[in-house]
């Protein structure tokens, strides 16, 4: 099976299916699952991202958020500005001052090109075939590193929030000596119910094919919340990102918001 590491102009590579014909031969984005499917989005999925490319919450400016735009997306930057203006993102969770909006107002857009989007196009072709399908919205902050290499970020788990890859320690019942292999960190009480919460439904689909009674079918419209109450916003999905039907300019989009940072 191959794999194709395009490389943008920042020296970077990103990798995605290499469609040779026969083994592999369409984006699997665009082929629904055979098997009943469970997938979903982090809240703050694009922190992370944003932090590995040296970015802070107070250090990322309107400036600089502005001539991300501007590279990325040329003439349609205005457009993008409309779907996450900065007064959006002054006083809300996890940004707790107006300075660091440009930083989550940049992550937000990561997030739901990279994550939210595709995901919700996924699950609703899945279920468009027929196949069982289902949704969780994942949006607590842990209370521990779960990466060493994580916790050397300039970022603290507050400010990065409920990031990409945050939710493994609760799939993986990862509860103490955190980060792996011998951290001090564990798991407070209220995060071992969500551990149980997800490790029962993990299990539940390898099991019987659906994540457990209380969990609602996609194909109701409907997404499961876990480790909070929050729901994800598709406003710019719907109106934006979701019109682009081709999944390689979805894929060049994604790599330039990376090359203008990395």
């Amino acid at each position: 099976m191959g794999a194709n590491p395009p490389t943008s102009t920042s020296g970077q590579s990103y990798w995605y299916p290499y469609l040779d014909g026969t083994i592999i031969p369409t984006q699997p984005a665009e082929v629904p699952a055979k098997v009943p499917f469970l997938a979903g989005t982090n809240a703050n999925e694009g922190t992370l991202f944003a932090s590995a490319a040296g970015y802070t919450p107070s250090s990322l400016t309107v400036t600089q958020y502005e001539a991300i735009l501007n590279s990325t997306f040329g003439v349609l930057a205005p457009l993008v500005q409309l779907f996450y203006p900065l007064a959006n993102y002054a006083n809300s969770p996890p940004s707790p001052t107006a300075n660091h909006a440009p930083y989550y107002a940049f992550s937000q857009i990561y997030t739901d090109v990279g994550f939210l989007c595709p995901t919700r196009r996924y699950l609703r072709l899945t279920a468009a075939s027929g196949m069982s399908t289902y949704n969780y919205f994942f949006s607590h902050t842990p209370n521990c590193f779960w990466e060493t290499a994580f916790s050397t970020l300039s970022t603290s788990l507050r400010e990065l929030g409920a990031t990409h890859s945050s939710e493994l320690q609760f799939v993986f019942n990862r509860t103490a000596q955190l980060p792996p292999p011998s951290g001090d960190c564990s798991q407070t009480r209220s995060e071992l119910d969500i551990d149980q919460t997800i490790t029962k439904a993990w299990t539940s689909m390898a099991r019987q094919g659906n994540p457990g009674s209380g969990w609602p079918s996609f194909g109701t419209g409907e997404t499961m919340p876990l480790g909070g109450t929050a729901s994800a916003d598709y406003t710019a999905c719907d109106l934006l990102w979701d019109p682009y039907a081709d999944t390689t300019e979805l894929l060049t989009v994604l790599e330039n918001i990376l090359s203008s940072v990395l």
